[in-house]
């Protein structure tokens, strides 16, 4: 038992070296600045969209709030997943096409999970977080009057409108930084 534990131990150790050895790399750097500017747009977005409700909706407002710590904490632990894919295995972010990026839609597997929860305790606080966020938020008695809500009068809503047009110009904004980190250019469609 002491071997295995001594075994592992220095596993984790030469682990962990590894993944710091490519936290350096360039790459790795520049691909963190971009997904930190995501998920600042991605909290703004929220903070508005919570602002947003509670005026047209005072009775929605602590779900509009409790709604919007949910979606932020779940866009920190995506980020985090990123930022240690950007580190671990960048390749996985590498933008390919015009439709999609990896970095907004990319494989994650279990053992991606265990990976990342064993080599970050941020990781595993935060998503720890964000499944009781969403199980309060889920099982909400107003829950279906909020998704109501945002279904009928949030979606015909200029200032709404607004900012679903800026969240579009951010994500748009990422992309082009992280295609810029692979040396890759936007395809000429990629707007349209």
């Amino acid at each position: 038992m002491v071997r295995f534990c001594l075994a592992l131990a220095v596993g984790l150790s030469l682990g962990l070296a590894g993944n710091a050895a490519r936290a350096d790399d360039p790459l790795a750097d520049c691909l963190r600045a971009p997904l930190a500017d995501d998920l600042a747009a991605k909290v703004a977005f929220q903070d508005a969209l919570r602002d947003l409700i509670a005026v047209q909706r005072p009775d929605l407002g602590a779900l509009a709030s409790l709604n919007r710590d949910r979606q932020v904490t779940l866009a920190k632990a995506r980020t985090i997943r990123l930022d240690w894919l950007a580190a671990a295995d960048p390749d996985r972010l590498r933008p390919l096409s015009a439709d999609g990026t990896p970095w907004r839609s990319f494989a994650w597997e279990r053992e991606d999970e265990a990976a990342l929860r064993d080599a970050d305790a941020r990781y595993t606080t935060v998503s720890i977080r964000a499944e009781a966020l969403t199980r309060r938020s889920d099982g909400h008695p107003d829950w279906p009057a909020l998704r109501a809500h945002m279904r009928t009068t949030l979606s015909g809503d200029d200032w709404f409108r607004t900012l679903v047009a800026r969240g579009r110009d951010s994500a748009a904004a990422t992309d082009a930084a992280l295609r810029a980190c692979f040396g890759q250019q936007a395809p000429a469609d990629a707007n349209q």
